[in-house]
């Protein structure tokens, strides 16, 4: 089923929380970080069973290149490309939203406005920064009509609350 298709299948059913993922959740689900994993999965069973929809960019196929077992000696796990593909394949479980021409005027749009509010802010609030991958997942939220994004990225939740353009939190 192509994307599209599948954001209309997934928008016809009955309303349930929709939640968007930036990429750095599937990393560190991935990794089974301790401190968002036990959540994290539990996410996930909660998609699978139709309960919620999780929605990410279909640029987090890109962002989440592999994942480790152990951290501490950096080993890439020698499965990654299936496990990867297995998350973000199964339309039960992650819906994959198309990256389109309109998403990135979007997402420029925003990097352009988090400049001119980043100008005003005090010196030490200026270090923060809206990549475009980031823009991306911002707009793609949006674009979406997701309940909130969930990221580990502190300094993209600032950002969000400051453009105020969607709704956005830690997974904890």
């Amino acid at each position: 089923m192509s994307g599209i298709a599948a954001v209309a299948r997934r928008l016809a059913v009955a309303e349930v929380p929709r939640v968007y993922w930036d990429a750095n959740l599937c990393i560190a689900w991935l990794n089974q970080r301790r401190r968002y994993w036990p959540t994290l999965d539990e996410l996930l069973r909660r998609s699978t069973s139709g309960e919620m929809e999780i929605v990410t960019s279909n640029i987090t196929i890109a962002e989440v290149a592999y994942y480790s077992r152990d951290r501490s000696q950096a080993i890439i796990a020698p499965d990654s490309e299936a496990v990867i593909r297995q998350l973000l394949t199964d339309e039960q479980r992650v819906l994959l939203v198309p990256f389109t021409d309109e998403t990135g005027f979007a997402a420029q749009r925003l990097v352009r406005r988090w400049r001119r509010i980043r100008e005003r802010l005090e010196p030490e609030q200026r270090r923060r920064r809206l990549e475009p991958s980031d823009a991306i997942h911002l707009a793609s939220a949006m674009d979406s009509d997701v309940d909130e994004l969930l990221t580990t990225d502190s300094d993209l939740i600032v950002i969000a609350g400051r453009l105020n353009c969607v709704t956005a939190r830690a997974p904890v």
